[in-house]
């Protein structure tokens, strides 16, 4: 006896929707986790980064109460985190049509990590600098501030090449994100 696999047409659908959500609940998990561990390396909380990672891999801007239920933490985390992530310019309040509750959506990523990279490169850059003048005065004898120099220039010319790759990817990409927070506070500016 021959056996069939009778599927019907909803059955495949389904299932595929639910291959779908996986993917997208194992993409949002990736996120949230990715941020989380880019906040600890910044010295902020790793909330910050789980708050930043679950509104970021929305589609949708988020309530206080959605990011409650998707991270499972309280409303005064969440809610302090939010006011930490709006001052720091990752994220901005939205309206949202009939909706009484205050939302949230990301300000693009990219610029986001473009300004953390920027500061960092300007303070390598700053630092080296510096040798650059201590070594003169000691006319370039002092062994310690040359082989500390070279690195501080090693890892500066690395920012570099990364502010470069970053600026490319925003100017090459379209992620759905809101305004850099340049444009978003450019916005609110009044005319002279």
């Amino acid at each position: 006896m021959e056996l069939h696999n009778n599927i019907t047409k909803n059955e495949l659908k389904e299932k595929d929707n639910k291959m779908k959500e996986e993917i997208n609940e194992e993409m949002k998990k990736t996120i949230i986790e990715l941020f989380s561990k880019i906040s600890k390396i910044h010295g902020l909380s790793k909330s910050v980064g789980e708050v930043y990672g679950c509104i970021y891999a929305s589609h949708n801007p988020l309530c206080i109460d959605d990011i409650m239920e998707e991270l499972g933490i309280s409303r005064g985390n969440v809610s302090m985190n939010l006011n930490k992530l709006e001052k720091l310019g990752f994220i901005k309040k939205v309206w949202v049509k009939g909706e009484r509750k205050q939302y949230y959506e990301p300000l693009c990523g990219f610029s986001s990590i473009l300004d953390i990279v920027g500061h960092k490169h300007a303070l390598f850059l700053d630092a080296s600098t510096k040798l650059r003048e201590l070594n003169e005065k000691s006319n370039g004898e002092n062994e310690l501030i040359l082989d500390k120099l070279q690195n501080l220039e090693k890892m500066e010319k690395l920012l570099k090449k990364i502010l470069v790759t970053i600026k490319e990817i925003n100017k090459n990409s379209n992620s759905g994100c809101s305004k850099t927070f340049c444009e978003h506070n450019n916005d609110n500016e009044k005319p002279d």
